[in-house]
């Protein structure tokens, strides 16, 4: 993590999960082979299992929609990167 907010002007660099807004983000597969990368959409930043509004474990590309007032948590992703309309 980092303390540092990434510059939302280039919408392709990859964003830290705590600064992300709503919108389509992608991550190209775990970021070790040997694991999986790990998504969650949340309701809440409890980090409770009743929070989890989706979630998936994906070997290969991961795509989330995120929308407004959602909380996200990701492990083991390559950099997630906003995708432009």
């Amino acid at each position: 993590m980092t303390d540092d907010a990434p510059d939302y002007e280039d919408a392709l660099d990859s964003l830290d999960d705590e600064f992300l807004v709503p919108g389509t983000y992608t991550a190209k597969g775990p970021a070790d082979v040997s694991g999986g990368c790990y998504w969650a959409r949340m309701s809440d930043a409890s980090g409770d299992s009743g929070s989890v509004l989706t979630n998936d474990m994906t070997e290969g590309r991961a795509l989330v929609t995120l929308n407004e007032g959602e909380f996200f948590t990701t492990s083991g992703c390559k950099p997630w990167t906003a995708q432009v309309n």
